[in-house]
């Protein structure tokens, strides 16, 4: 699919010097003619609770300041115009008090926005309460009636800062407060509460500009909250390119006596809501969405704020190269939070690819008491004709922690669900990963509690479509380690091994990765490969299997944890069922050279058994071998056993 630019926004267009001047408003203002100019810093007063300034015409250009007060909004309608904000919009700490007030809104309608500025909607600190609420932005270009996509650059950010926090919070059962929302969009939600298509109408650039909408952090005694922060909707019926800053992190929440609660981390949406072939999305840049940290006193409860989510759907392709997204749950002196999720999902019946180059971590916050999730983030990627590619680095490690029972304390690995297709005979599209994932299990984290280790994540890399084939490069890396056990009397046992399933109804399988699934210290069980190239997918396909190759220089390592984790076997001298690896071409389950492709080792498959007694574990092939015989070779293997363990068995057919 080529290389993976990033996003370069378009000039920007001349800004007219010509117009009538504003110079102060109340309540509301209208300009029924020609262009409308704020060069000078004015204050827009009003009696009710939003100030609002309509130019009918032409255009507006704000070159000075506006600032409103008394936790009032702002509205600018320029109809028939563009809106160039090249100055300072003010609706939040206005009063020069630090008292805990909310901010006002911020709404600007217009045919097109062009914005290099400031727009200030914090809210405000308060040293002896509650944080005040960050006020939201709302940049519409969709004008009222059915959606057109019209294909112009409709809202175009080029530098410039959205400052729109929570502010914080101090003293008794304090909270700090809400970041403020963000959308391109109008209002997505009808009298009745349904959501509808409020997309910009064009394409929207955001480039190099700054997006803070964290919640505000708290700290005091009693039970103290973060601040949740602002949730973003970025929407465009004409493609959407992002290469900035988005600050959307949970506020941190610290008690000296009582409970303590991390804030939420933000939703991002991305063309949700916006008309069915909508144009690429283009995402790069710095994204941390995740929750914030806790801590309180030892006799007290803490929890990590949960980290935000990505939900991310669109009508032709995906672009998400050259970035760093945090998605972490929030650490915290007792129970971490839940990493994010991630949903990259293009429609039903369209060709659109989805590239990632990004580096995104959603794992869970780490503590020392019992993880409030059972996992970590889960990472899904979708396309129904497409190709997949990805390239970065996915992090989803489980949480450390520690409970009072075995079974209570650290969170497993998350999940990546990677899919072309959906089973049908039309679908189409590859996987091809260059990347590296890490999905390790959480580890005990407190040696005076007896606790089991968690286990590894899950990876599924699937092509229900009749053409598609899976690729993992040389140089990618699959770790699914499970946690180590802990405690005073080795009670604990360490996390097993996670699961790596790679599926195809008849394309080829490439495997040249170093891939681990090992158990956890304290005699955790390795993990599992599968690998069919036969899948039945009904009307797909000719049910032939593809060919599965394990290349020279690529390793899976599966063994257990060290303490006598055994590798995945049936325990006995066979190798019936379970096995650490499958690989299974045998179409139809047949036995017949026609309907059968090529199983191939020519790297090497580790699954031993550790020191005291771990035994190694079964393999099992079923195909040809290189020369088109039935019953492929095993290649290089290690299985043996350890301390009288049984060594693992081979079954070919």
């Amino acid at each position: 699919m080529g290389q993976n630019p990033e996003p370069l926004p378009p000039p920007l267009p001349s800004t007219p010097v010509w117009g009538t001047e504003v110079a102060s408003w109340s309540n509301t203002q209208t300009l029924t003619a020609g262009n409308a100019l704020v060069n000078g810093d004015i204050t827009a007063s009003t009696n009710g609770s939003s100030a609002t300034l309509e130019v009918t015409e032409g255009d507006l250009v704000i070159n000075g300041s506006i600032t409103v007060l008394s936790e009032s909004s702002l509205n600018i309608h320029v109809p028939s115009g563009t809106v160039f904000l090249h100055g300072t919009i003010m609706t939040g700490r206005t009063d020069g008090a630090a008292d805990g007030e909310s901010s006002g809104n911020v709404v600007i309608i217009a045919l097109r926005i062009i914005f290099t500025g400031t727009i200030d909607t914090r809210g405000e600190d308060n040293p002896a309460g509650d944080g005040g609420s960050g006020g939201s932005v709302n940049f519409c270009t969709d004008p009222d009636g059915p959606p057109s996509g019209i294909g112009q650059t409709s809202q175009l950010m080029v530098g410039g800062t959205f400052l729109m926090s929570g502010g914080t919070g101090a003293g008794p059962a304090c909270s700090g407060g809400e970041g403020g929302n963000f959308q391109t969009s109008r209002d997505l939600f009808d009298e009745q509460g349904g959501h509808f298509s409020g997309s910009a109408d064009g394409a929207v650039y955001v480039s190099n500009t700054s997006i803070n909408v964290d919640g505000g952090s708290a700290s005091g005694s009693g039970r103290v909250r973060g601040g949740s922060s602002g949730y973003v909707y970025w929407m465009a019926d004409s493609g959407f390119f992002f290469n900035g800053t988005l600050s959307g992190v949970g506020g941190s929440a610290a008690s000296s006596d009582g409970d303590a609660v991390g804030g939420t981390g933000t939703g991002l949406f991305v063309n949700e809501f916006s008309i069915g072939d909508s144009g690429p999305i283009s995402v790069f840049g710095i994204i941390d969405i995740s929750g914030g940290s806790a801590a309180c006193g030892p006799s007290a409860r803490c929890t990590g704020g949960n980290s935000g989510f990505l939900y991310l759907i669109n009508g032709t392709d995906m672009n998400y190269g050259g970035g760093t997204y945090s998605m972490r749950g929030g650490d915290c002196s007792s129970r971490g939070g839940q990493g994010g999720g991630v949903s990259f999902v293009i429609s039903d019946g369209v060709p659109g690819d989805i590239y990632v180059a990004s580096d995104i971590d959603a794992s869970s916050g780490s503590g020392v008491g019992v993880q409030v999730f059972g996992s970590a983030g889960i990472m899904t990627f979708r396309t129904d004709l497409g190709d997949i590619q990805i390239t970065g680095s996915l992090i989803l490690n489980g949480g450390s922690g520690s409970g009072a029972s075995l079974t209570s304390g650290p969170s497993d690995g998350g999940l990546v669900h990677v899919r072309t297709g959906d089973g049908d005979a039309a679908d189409g599209g590859s996987i091809t990963f260059s990347g590296s994932i890490q999905a390790n299990g959480g580890s005990d984290s407190n040696d005076a509690n007896d606790t089991h280790g968690a286990d590894g994540g899950r990876v599924e890399f699937i092509c229900d479509n009749p053409v598609g084939s899976i690729y993992l490069d040389p140089g990618s890396s699959i770790q699914l380690d499970g946690g180590d056990a802990g405690g005073p009397t080795n009670a604990g046992v360490g996390g097993s091994g996670g699961v790596l399933t790679l599926r195809t109804p008849g394309g080829n399988i490439s495997i040249q990765s170093a891939i681990v699934a090992r158990g956890g210290r304290g005699g955790g069980l390795g993990g599992l490969v599968t690998a069919h190239s036969d899948s039945p997918l009904v009307g797909v396909g000719d049910g032939r299997g593809g060919d599965i190759t394990l290349h020279a220089g690529a390793t899976l390592d599966l063994s257990g944890g060290m303490d006598g984790g055994s590798g995945l076997s049936d325990a006995s001298a066979g190798a019936t069922s379970p096995t650490a690896v499958t690989f299974d071409a045998d179409g139809n389950n047949s036995n017949d050279p026609s309907e059968n492709g090529i199983v191939q080792n020519l790297g090497v498959i580790i699954s031993r058994g550790r020191p005291k007694g771990g035994r190694g574990g079964d393999i099992h092939f079923d195909g040809l071998d290189a020369g088109m015989n039935v019953g492929p070779a095993q290649g290089s293997v290690v299985l043996q056993g350890s301390g009288g363990g049984l060594a693992g068995g081979f079954r070919s057919e």
